[in-house]
Parts: C-alpha cells; sequence; structure tokens
C-alpha cells in the first residue's frame, strides 16, 4: 500500500498529550482540540504524559501493546520522547505512523514539515495531509570504551554555544524582574561560553577547531525558528552537519538575524556546511552536547543515520 493512499481517518490513534505543553495549557486546550478530531470523525485514545520521560515510557508500553498509529500533542521535546520511545520498543518501527499537533513554544521539527501554526488548523489539516517515510539520527554516548547513553532524533542534536544554553536555562532562575529564563540563558553563555578543540570525523571529512557551535542536522530548524541547516533533508539518508567558526560577542548579536533566515551559511565567514551518514565527535574536555531542550551526558558522541525508518504525517 503506498503512504500517499493511507488517511487519518483510517485508524484508531493512540494520543500522547502533555498537560504542561504551552505554558501548561495542554490540558486546557484538549476540549477544543477533541471537538476538532471528532467532527473530522478521526479515531482515538488519550494518554497522558505527564512527568520526566512518561512521553517516552507511554509510546513504548502503546507500541509493545500492538500498536502503530501514533498522535502526539505538544511540543519538540514531547516528539522526541515518544520517538524515543517508538524505537526502544522493540518493534519494528517502520510498521509506525506518527501525527503531531504541535503544542509548544517552538514547534521547530513541525516547521520543517509545514505544519499550520495553529494547533486547530492542523486536526482540519489532517484530511489534507500525506504520510513519508522519514530518517531518524541514533546519537551514543561514550566514556572510555563504555557507551553511557543513547538517544534518537528526528530534528537536530547540537553542541557548543547552543548546548550552554540549555545549561544556563536548567541551572539559572531569575532573580529580578520578569526576564524570560530562555533569553537570560542566551546571556550568560555568551559571556561564559569557551570554544573547546573538538575533532568531527566521518568517511567524507575530518574537520579539527574551535567552533562556537555546530549541528547535526536531520530537518531544518532549530531553537525556535532558526534555519540552522537550511539545505536539510529528512528522506534523504544524510545528516548536514552545520559548523558555525569560533566569532566574538559582537559578531553573534549582529549577525545571529542570518541564522533565523539561513542565510548565515553564506554571510558568517568560514561556516562549513557538510554531509554524511556518520560521525564521530570527540573533546577533551568533553563539549557539551543538546537534544530538543534535554542535555546529552559528556562524553564522546557516535552518531549514525537510521534512513527511512518510519512514518510520519507531512504538509509538504
Amino acid at each position: 500500500m503506498s503512504l500517499n493512499t493511507i488517511k487519518v481517518t483510517d485508524y484508531n490513534w493512540q494520543i500522547i498529550l502533555n498537560p504542561n505543553a504551552q505554558e501548561h495549557k495542554g490540558l486546557e486546550h484538549w476540549t477544543e482540540i477533541a471537538t476538532k478530531l471528532d467532527a473530522n470523525h478521526i479515531r482515538y485514545e488519550l494518554h497522558e504524559a505527564n512527568g520526566s520521560h512518561s512521553g517516552m515510557e507511554t509510546a513504548q508500553k502503546l507500541c509493545q501493546e500492538g500498536h502503530r498509529h501514533l498522535m502526539v500533542i505538544g511540543g519538540d521535546g514531547t516528539i522526541n520522547e515518544v520517538v524515543n520511545g517508538i524505537f526502544t520498543s522493540g518493534i519494528d518501527t517502520h510498521e509506525v505512523f506518527l501525527a503531531v499537533i504541535p503544542h509548544g513554544r517552538g514547534n521547530d521539527w513541525a516547521r520543517t514539515h509545514h505544519y499550520p501554526k495553529d494547533y486547530l488548523d492542523t486536526v482540519d489539516g489532517f484530511l489534507k495531509g500525506s504520510f513519508t517515510a522519514h530518517d531518524v539520527g541514533l546519537t551514543k554516548v561514550f566514556q572510555g570504551k563504555n557507551q553511557i547513553e543513547q538517544r534518537y532524533f528526528i530534528n537536530i542534536n547540537s553542541f557548543g554555544f547552543s548546548a550552554e544554553v540549555i545549561y544556563e536555562t536548567i541551572y539559572t532562575k531569575p532573580k529580578f524582574l520578569n526576564i524570560s529564563v530562555y533569553l537570560l540563558g542566551v546571556f550568560l553563555a555568551l559571556f561564559k561560553h569557551k570554544p573547546l578543540p573538538v575533532v568531527i570525523s566521518s568517511e567524507n571529512f575530518q574537520y579539527e577547531g574551535k567552533p562556537f557551535l555546530f549541528a547535526v542536522a536531520n530537518c531544518k530548524y532549530h531553537g525556535d525558528g532558526m534555519k540552522q541547516a537550511p539545505d536539510a533533508s529528512f528522506d534523504d539518508g544524510l545528516f548536514d552537519v552545520v559548523i558555525l567558526p569560533q566569532v566574538g560577542i559582537l559578531t553573534v548579536l549582529f549577525k545571529i538575524k542570518h541564522i533565523f533566515t539561513g542565510e548565515h551559511i553564506h554571510k558568517i565567514k568560514g561556516v562549513e556546511y557538510l554531509r554524511t551518514n556518520k560521525l564521530s565527535i570527540n573533546a577533551e574536555p568533553p563539549i557539551l552536547g543538546e537534544m530538543e531542550g534535554e542535555l546529552l551526558s559528556p562524553g564522546r558522541y557516535e552518531i549514525e543515520m537510521l534512513p527511512l525508518a518510519f512514518n510520519t504525517l507531512t504538509f509538504n
């Protein structure tokens, strides 16, 4: 059966809802979403993912129970948790179909797939969307010879400055005014960040230097709309590796707009844009890495591509 012929209305969907999404408005908006689903004759069962990693645990359990049609209501972090649940469940992931009702702050993965900005418009749009096979990345973390962690991702892994922003966001609380924790994290990271020497190796290339930040991308967007990997494709079997060189604070402040438009690869001197399906990242001391707002354990990173590993709803 062709993926293009599969319709959302053909199946009973297991909905995984993050009630803390949109500043704890997930449950508040559920009644509206349910009304839209019913109006569009979309069958479903609801499961709340309330707590750390509960999205992953819920998806894993549902897959092991035989379900193959999952729908996520939440942001990039919740989507990433569900993907990890799918890929650690022990099933054939090619049988899985994932639809998303974007309900987070950034919704960066949904931007790549041209999901409507309004979550209710997304539900209406389900009748027009189509399914497509999607690449998945696997990141393994090693300390010495021991693998200590592995995480799957469908969007972007980011290292260096962007990971330090996440670190500051997690461990810093504003003590004055009503300043955004994330913006405070950006401000603090700008003045604390010291680029570290890193070696990025693959069969295609080897990079050695002190990058300001770099990303291993499966899709285009990251950090609330920054077009960090403007040419990335989710179904070509390759990562786009974007490396920004060591730059000063003023360069960051005056040229960050180019990252939002994707023009940084031409307008910031020294940017490298590479492609590969497998790479390793070595730094001493270890460089910080993050995946959808969650820090990776420090160590040596091995990242590999799982091409066309499961199916997602797209509006492309």
